[in-house]
């Protein structure tokens, strides 16, 4: 089970560490300030009271020390502010499920894991059958767009050639037959190598009829492909199988969350995150706005189940990254030996499976 292994990981590091610092109940502060930001399941508030897995772990903690504390709540849109007062130690521990990353590791000390999880890619939920959706898709406001653009320049080029040949070219006709005429030649040399019912004689309309020709590769071969990228997104979506797979969604995260991190350094570009909150970003992909929204697993499955949207997006069963869940206190800290002995104590004890059950987190 990945709790054993994960405790005897714990262990290892608990006993290393012993070496360089002595822990004793003197190095406690008679009062602490404890850092939290809304994360159900981890830290959930419900009226002016907290709960969650975090919540519940920290004061089992705080029993076990005999520490009186306080909490300093941070709204959604302040994590980076919250990271900023662990590293200025205007907080004395941040119970938020911080993730261990090597940039947060110059700033401030994490404790010992107390929960793993993965990386998850939301995507959207297919609610239709795969033909009404393909239907659907073809019919969306990119490829109607691309449509009205090319029959523009169709409608364009044809007008332009029949003003060229109507006075000299009898295949050309006069008034509005002449243009649907100019406008016939131009959509089946797009199409095709044309019939040849129809051919420019005059030197300006030779030249339009060349440099059309030559575009019309282009700009069919470039609609093509537009075309068949929106046609085929939600096959991406359901079948992701390699990370560049997801590099070509419209992905979003949350702002200076260690996802986003992950994804800078994966080389993302037009990364989406103007997030107030998950919940946001959640509903983006459902409302789709977006083609994914990359977040810890835990947390979004959580959101999904409570925000009722298990049937409009869903968890992409390919794992990105694996993650670790610790408390946070600052460089300088004397904390950190003392709630890592006692964490580890609480890790170990049977009422740890009863809490993760209680949040749904035991799998």
């Amino acid at each position: 089970m990945i709790k054993k292994i994960l405790i005897s990981i714990l262990l290892t590091t608990l006993v290393l560490s012993s070496f360089s610092q002595e822990v004793t109940q003197d190095t406690i502060v008679t009062k602490l300030i404890v850092g939290i930001k809304e994360s159900p399941p981890f830290i959930i508030k419900i009226g002016d009271n907290y709960t969650g897995l975090s919540i519940d772990l920290w004061r089992q903690i705080a029993k076990d020390l005999k520490v009186i504390y306080e909490y300093k709540e941070y709204p959604q849109s302040d994590f980076s502010q919250m990271l900023t007062d662990i590293q200025n130690s205007k907080i004395d521990v941040c119970i938020n499920p911080l993730t261990v990353t090597s940039d947060r590791l110059n700033r401030f000390n994490f404790t010992l894991p107390f929960f793993s999880s993965n990386m998850a890619i939301v995507v959207a939920s297919e609610e239709k059958e795969q033909f009404f959706s393909y239907i659907s898709n073809f019919f969306s406001l990119k490829i109607v767009n691309l449509i009205l653009i090319l029959f523009g320049i169709i409608i364009f080029i044809g007008v332009t050639l029949w003003l060229l040949e109507r006075r000299k070219n009898k295949d050309f006709s006069k008034g509005i037959k002449g243009i649907f005429d100019g406008i016939w030649w131009t959509s089946v040399t797009m199409t095709t190598v044309g019939y040849g019912d129809k051919i420019p004689r005059s030197f300006a309309g030779r030249v339009i009829a060349l440099l059309w020709m030559f575009s019309s590769i282009i700009i069919i071969s470039s609609i093509t492909g537009s075309i068949a990228a929106t046609l085929t997104i939600k096959e991406f979506q359901e079948n992701i199988e390699t990370i560049d797979d997801i590099k070509i969604l419209r992905v979003g995260t949350m702002k200076a969350s260690s996802s986003e991190e992950f994804l800078l350094k994966q080389h993302f570009s037009n990364i989406n995150n103007d997030f107030e909150n998950i919940e946001e970003g959640l509903n983006a992909v459902a409302n789709k706005e977006i083609d994914a929204f990359i977040y810890d697993e835990a947390i979004v499955k959580y959101l999904i189940k409570d925000l009722n949207l298990n049937n409009k997006i869903k968890i992409s069963s390919y794992k990105m990254n694996a993650i670790y869940y610790s408390f946070s206190v600052p460089q300088e800290s004397k904390l950190l030996g003392n709630i890592n002995l006692v964490l580890i104590n609480n890790l170990e004890s049977v009422g740890w499976i009863g809490t993760l059950n209680k949040y749904d987190l035991d799998e």
